[in-house]
């Protein structure tokens, strides 16, 4: 009888712990996230946008206007919320890290546009960027004319 109410027990546990899984929403994000990785590893020719602020979303919709597949990057989870609702292809992380720019697949991309907030971060990721794809199409926001003039040493191709 010992057996019989453990074995009992757990398999309720068992059960329970699903049905938790199922109402949390856990395997809808998993799924969805699966879906979306396969789509990325798939892309090629697209354009990548870096920041989902005021700038960078009005250069995705823009983008997306021309008929061009895109994919946005944006460390903030309120901005990558708000692209996410937009239908937009998104990752949410750090764009100046290689992984972050290899999971956009920038290697196979056509072009990208650096929004990010400062200069230095513009520069640090279109260098990384044209490690990654030489033949990438480069274009960045700046602040002022040393900075443009750092961004075009860097490989930027507008400003």
């Amino acid at each position: 009888m010992v057996v019989i109410v453990f074995g009992l027990g757990a398999v309720l546990y068992a059960f329970g712990s699903l049905q938790s899984m199922l109402h949390s929403g856990e395997v809808a994000r998993y799924v969805a996230r699966t879906r979306m990785h396969r789509k990325l590893q798939a892309m090629s020719g697209h354009y990548v946008v870096c920041g989902f602020g005021r700038m960078g979303s009005e250069v995705a919709r823009r983008i997306r206007l021309g008929g061009h597949q895109l994919i946005v990057i944006d460390n903030d989870p309120l901005a990558a919320e708000r692209a996410n609702d937009e239908d937009f292809l998104v990752i949410e992380g750090d764009c100046e890290t290689e992984q972050t720019l290899r999971e956009a697949s920038t290697e196979r991309a056509t072009g990208l546009v650096a929004t990010l907030g400062d200069d230095a971060g513009n520069v640090y990721l279109s260098l990384i960027s044209k490690e990654m794809n030489p033949d990438i199409r480069l274009v960045s926001r700046a602040s002022n004319e040393q900075s443009r003039r750092a961004l075009r040493r860097a490989g930027v191709d507008r400003c």
